[in-house]
């Protein structure tokens, strides 16, 4: 992309400054704001090489902003339609979700705030919020950042909008897996060079009784990284399972030989497969120059679209990944 990231950093610091503001709970210290764009911004200038334009770039820390503030997705498209002129199928790109998701959120939200008296209030918050432009400074691709600093930032964030963490914060009286049974911190934080600690042969399996997608931040693998899960059906977990097996094994797509620079491995998925003979894990990386595909500490599969795309729903967020496995991967 021709554009420079320090120039769209001043192009666009202010208004995302005021797109946060109006996400986030009313009464939001404007200096949380500032520091919450900030680091998004950040983010995705590790992935600047990546967009072919700066809308590209608008869309990923658009969708970075709206789960760091934690906006329900009602209120998040109301901010986006009222306040950023989006129409549905916008809403749908920010939100990750299907267009008729969108279009459901937004008439369920009208239907409860009229609009002319929505757009009085987003206007009155704004009016008293004079954003500073940000100085923004994002580490090349090549640049793995210490994984404590991650955390660190994640929890000062957090903490400054007053977003619920508790869990991560007390220490060894926090639970140790969630719901779904997704361990609160697992070493596949580790990042891109790890692979699953007990191996095996997914092609052998049969079917699962339990298939549950577990999504982590790569960080510390010490810490709590989860950042969310979901249970697949009876249904889902057949078909996702019959694509696994039936991928080639080789992992990919990969970016090489283009690819020169070892890429940022913001997050990864744990597949959690559960049998009557026990639990199986195999991890799915979608961000990296080389080594993308579903690893069951044997092979590495190939990433398709019937056995990467239906993983991410719900609370397992799509954070984007390489040109190539965009295709595959992204969801629709």
């Amino acid at each position: 992309m021709d554009v420079e990231f320090d120039a769209w950093v001043n192009a666009r610091s202010k208004a995302l400054q005021r797109f946060a503001y109006l996400l986030a709970d009313p009464g939001i210290d404007p200096g949380a704001i500032a520091t919450l764009v900030t680091t998004e911004m950040a983010a995705t200038g590790r992935r600047w090489h990546r967009f072919s334009d700066v809308d590209a770039a608008d869309l990923d820390v658009r969708r970075r902003i709206v789960r760091a503030t934690g906006a329900a997705p009602q209120h998040a498209a109301l901010v986006l339609h009222l306040h950023e002129d989006h129409g549905a199928d916008q809403v749908a790109e920010v939100l990750d979700c299907t267009e008729r998701a969108a279009r459901t959120h937004l008439a369920r939200a009208l239907a409860a705030h009229p609009p002319d008296t929505v757009r009085q209030e987003f206007a009155a918050r704004v009016a008293g919020l004079d954003p500073a432009p940000l100085e923004v400074t994002a580490p090349p691709p090549a640049v793995r950042r210490p994984r404590t600093v991650l955390l660190a930032v994640a929890v000062v964030a957090a903490l400054a909008l007053g977003v619920g963490i508790g869990w991560r914060l007390v220490g060894d009286r926090a639970p140790a897996a969630d719901a779904n049974g997704c361990p609160r911190a697992h070493p596949a934080q580790a990042g891109g060079e790890v692979r699953p600690a007990r191996p095996f042969l997914i092609e052998r399996m049969a079917h699962v009784d339990r298939f549950v997608v577990c999504q982590y931040a790569v960080g510390d693998p010490d810490q709590p990284g989860l950042m969310g899960s979901r249970v697949l059906d009876a249904d889902a977990s057949a078909r996702v399972l019959a694509a696994i097996r039936q991928a080639r094994t080789g992992g990919g797509p990969d970016e090489a030989p283009e690819c020169t620079q070892p890429e940022v491995d913001e997050d990864v998925l744990v597949l959690r497969l559960h049998t009557a003979d026990g639990t199986e894990e195999a991890y799915v990386r979608t961000k990296l120059c080389r080594g993308n595909g579903i690893d069951d500490g044997t092979h590495v599969r190939l990433l398709t679209r019937d056995d990467c795309a239906p993983l991410w729903r719900d609370e397992v967020r799509w954070t984007g990944g390489g040109d190539l496995v965009e295709e595959p991967c992204a969801p629709t």
